[in-house]
């Protein structure tokens, strides 16, 4: 078990799945052996985004419930440093260390917590059997990319601000096939703009499997266009979702992004909130733990709307119907970050929730982006507990007096 008192501020809150789906990061596991855990690179932008500080390592973004990690006691947010006394200073060295382990062995883990490093003992697991037919398919075409704009882009010389950036295709893949090469810049994947890695994602999870989508991108200074079929990928081994604090909702994430819990003692309970985050940090909703009952869900929403329209004058507002939910919002820039914020109302039986979205600068106030959109829609809430009638008991008649007993006389 991990050996440390100190107490990680960031505690995962969905079940996280925890297979490969196109995406730059890694999944640390190899042939035999897994840990249950899901990791991003030191610097990458989720951990960014999440304020984790570490000059080398491997961070643990998820955890499998009751994994080999979680049993040893490691956390989301931890960062990997050794592993079996090999240092790990990337997910493809966790991989390759992985990769030789043996199932049933012990070996001793160094991560760094909240600036201390601490060490646990962590056992290898085999690989848990395929997750059956009612488990949702991902995509697999073939390609790892990024967004544009991130380090990783940069790196390779795109100085695009928009689009998906391919930074590997496989040979003989879907991608391959369809003539996409490493640097090209997905900018409209099956009809819909793709500004980010996250947007692509989108708009390819909701392709038809098997069928063929028009894909523009552009390779030096000139678009493109080729079309490529949607191959299905591995099953999710766990579904993705997230849990309202409260349990009053939840809804089900993209692959790869993750929810987190913010410890916040400070702030009152209803204004704390959880934090779900897109897997290049591009979008990120907040749902605050508070919610609001009404009998009149329409004029709550309005006057959300109006209130937060006297606050920022200059903002943009609009109105969409999420799964059960109707919702209201009003978006602004964010103070200091390159995001817009959508300020949103949620109502649903006569309950209005608080929800944040933040998204790219470029996105359209008056709408929803689509990655907000394919999470948000997804929702679904508990019913609320209304107490049965119960018939009005009949009035029972009042006792009719009795004269006191007659004294009696003890024996002797």
């Amino acid at each position: 078990m991990v050996r440390a008192s100190h107490v990680l501020r960031w505690s995962v809150v969905c079940c996280i799945g925890l297979a490969g789906i196109g995406q730059q990061e890694a999944l640390a596991a190899g042939e035999r052996v897994t840990l249950g855990i899901q990791v991003r690179e030191v610097g990458s932008p989720m951990v960014r985004r999440l304020g984790i500080r570490a000059d080398r390592g491997v961070v643990l973004v998820g955890i499998r419930p009751q994994g080999a990690a979680a049993q040893a006691g490691l956390q989301p947010g931890d960062v990997v440093v050794r592993f079996g006394g090999v240092d790990t200073p990337s997910v493809d060295a966790l991989t390759a260390v992985l990769r030789q382990a043996t199932v049933g062995q012990s070996y001793r883990v160094e991560v760094q917590r909240n600036g201390q490093f601490v060490h646990a003992d962590v056992k290898g697991l085999p690989q848990p059997p395929p997750p059956p037919d009612g488990y949702p398919r991902t995509f697999n075409l073939g390609l790892l990319a990024t967004s544009a704009g991130t380090p990783l882009a940069h790196r390779m010389g795109i100085e695009t601000p928009t689009g998906a950036v391919i930074t590997k295709v496989r040979p003989g893949s879907a991608a391959a096939q369809a003539g996409l090469r490493r640097g090209d810049v997905i900018v409209d994947f099956a009809g819909h703009p793709t500004d980010t890695f996250e947007d692509y994602q989108v708009a390819a999870y909701r392709c038809p499997l098997d069928s063929r989508q028009r894909v523009t991108f552009v390779r030096g200074q000139q678009r493109h266009t080729t079309s490529i079929t949607i191959t299905s990928g591995p099953r999710l081994d766990l579904p993705w979702y997230y849990r309202h604090p409260q349990g009053v909702y939840g809804f089900r994430l993209l692959p790869e992004w993750q929810a987190f819990k913010v410890d916040q003692p400070n702030v009152p309970l209803a204004r704390q909130y959880d934090r779900v985050i897109s897997v290049f940090a591009g979008y990120e909703l907040r749902c605050y733990n508070g919610f609001t009952r009404t009998a009149d869900s329409e004029a709550t929403l309005q006057q959300f709307v109006r209130n937060e329209l006297q606050r920022h004058p200059q903002a943009a507002s609009g109105r969409a119907q999420l799964g059960p939910a109707t919702a209201a919002w009003v978006a602004t820039r964010a103070a200091n970050e390159p995001y817009l914020v959508y300020r949103m109302a949620l109502a649903n039986q006569g309950r209005v929730y608080r929800v944040d979205a933040y998204a790219p600068v470029l996105s359209d106030g008056a709408r929803l982006p689509a990655p907000i959109v394919a999470t948000l829609e997804t929702l679904e809430f508990r019913p609320i507990d209304r107490p049965t009638p119960q018939p009005t008991p009949a009035p029972v008649p009042a006792p009719t007096p009795q004269p006191p007993p007659e004294p009696t006389t003890p024996d002797l």
